[in-house]
């Protein structure tokens, strides 16, 4: 049976993709390896952040912008599933491909 947890953005660094109210289900199998599920948090959360280059205020914005969103949705996503071994999976991932802006945990 299929998981679900909704996550979504917040924080002034964030401010223009909570104003187009974004926000993110997230849907995994319990019983699947931790890098599945991890990869299908990264590709949700790549497709919820995406933002129009004119909202984002340019292409250094807009790349950055994204970035640190999917960082702080996969990072939600992994803390709602309470799991030990995903949360160590994400610590690893985060430590060897640190993110943008620090990540809200």
């Amino acid at each position: 049976m299929a998981h679900l947890i909704k996550t979504l953005i917040a924080g002034s660094v964030f401010a223009a993709m909570a104003e187009a109210g974004k926000a993110a289900v997230f849907t995994y199998t319990p019983s699947a390896p931790v890098d599945v599920i991890y990869t299908e948090f990264e590709t949700s959360a790549h497709r919820a952040c995406r933002i129009g280059l004119a909202k984002a205020g340019g292409v250094r914005m807009k790349a950055s912008i994204e970035k640190s969103c999917q960082a702080q949705m996969v990072a939600n996503a992994v803390k709602a599933t309470e799991r030990q071994d995903l949360l160590v999976y994400h610590e690893q991932e985060t430590t060897t491909h640190p993110a943008t802006f620090p990540v809200q945990l």
